[in-house]
C-alpha cells in the first residue's frame, strides 16, 4: 500500500506522471481505494490522473464518486469518459441523469444519496475539502475559517453552517473580508459585481463595523468537498485582489 501512495504522489510531477500512471494500472485492484481518495486532491493533475486510471481499471467502486465529479469543471470530461467506460452507459456529462441512474439501481454502483450526503457532518465536509491541499481550517462557531495562502499573502474565508433561507432550507454561507465599507466605494463595489462569475460583493457587519465581503451562498445538501474548496479558493482569490485594491494591506 505504501508503494501505491508513493506512486500517487508522483502524479503531481509531469516528469514522473506517465510512469506512475502505468505502474498504478499494473497494481490493479490494490490501487483502487487510494485512487478514489485521490479524487479529493487539491491538485488538478492528481484528480485528472486518478479519474483516468480508475476508468482504465473499470473500477465500479468509483462510480458514485465519479458521478459527483461531473460538478467539477476541471475534471468533468475525463469523469464522463471514465463513467462511460466503466458502466457501458452514456449520459454524457449530465449529472442529474447519472444520479437518476444510480437511484434506480445503477448496476450496483452505490446509492445516489452518497452524492449529496456522502459527508455526514459539517466537520467531515470541511476536513475532506481541505484534505491534501495547502488550505488550513480552524473551527470558529458558527462554522469554520479556512486560510488560503498566496505568495507572501493569505486570505481567510469564513464558513457559516447555521444559516437558512426564508423557507428554512439549510445553507452554507462562505465569505471573505475585503476592507471597511466606505460609502465612497459603493459604486466601485457594485461595478465589480458585474465582472464576477460567481459570488458577489456585499456589506456585512463584522465586529460592529460594516465591511465589504465577497460572499457565496450554497444549499447545504448540494455541497460536496470539491464544490466547497472550489468556492473557498475562488472567494479567496477575488477577496485578496479587492483587499489589496482597497487597503494595500493583507489583514484578512
Amino acid at each position: 500500500m505504501a508503494e501505491v501512495k508513493e506512486l500517487i504522489d508522483r502524479l503531481t510531477n509531469f516528469r514522473t506522471r506517465s510512469a506512475a500512471k502505468d505502474a498504478l494500472i499494473e497494481k490493479g485492484q490494490e490501487a483502487v481505494g487510494p485512487l478514489i481518495a485521490a479524487l479529493r486532491s487539491g491538485q488538478v493533475s492528481v484528480r485528472w490522473s486518478a479519474v483516468t486510471i480508475l476508468g482504465q481499471l473499470g473500477a465500479k467502486e468509483a462510480v458514485t464518486d465519479l458521478v459527483g465529479l461531473l460538478n467539477d469543471s476541471e475534471v468533468r470530461d475525463p469523469a464522463k469518459e471514465a463513467l462511460q467506460r466503466i458502466t457501458g452507459e452514456d449520459f454524457g456529462d449530465d449529472y442529474e441523469a447519472w444520479k437518476h441512474w444510480l437511484e434506480v439501481g445503477g448496476g450496483g454502483a452505490g446509492p445516489a444519496s452518497q452524492l449529496a450526503d456522502n459527508v455526514a457532518t459539517d466537520a467531515d465536509l470541511v476536513k475532506e475539502a481541505v484534505y491534501n491541499t495547502d488550505v488550513s481550517a480552524e473551527e470558529r462557531p458558527p462554522g469554520y475559517v479556512l486560510r488560503v495562502p498566496f505568495a507572501n499573502r493569505h486570505q481567510d474565508v469564513a464558513l457559516d453552517f447555521k444559516a437558512k433561507d426564508s423557507e428554512d432550507v439549510p445553507l452554507v454561507v462562505a465569505y471573505t473580508r475585503c476592507g471597511l465599507a466606505n460609502p465612497k466605494h459603493y459604486e466601485w463595489a457594485l461595478r465589480q459585481n458585474v465582472r464576477m462569475l460567481a459570488g458577489a460583493i456585499a456589506i456585512a457587519d463584522i465586529e460592529g463595523k460594516g465591511n465589504f465581503v465577497v460572499a457565496d451562498v450554497m444549499i447545504r445538501s448540494t455541497v460536496t468537498p470539491r464544490i466547497l474548496i472550489e468556492s473557498v479558493r475562488r472567494l479567496a482569490r477575488k477577496g485578496d485582489q479587492l483587499e489589496s485594491a482597497l487597503t494595500k494591506a493583507d489583514e484578512y
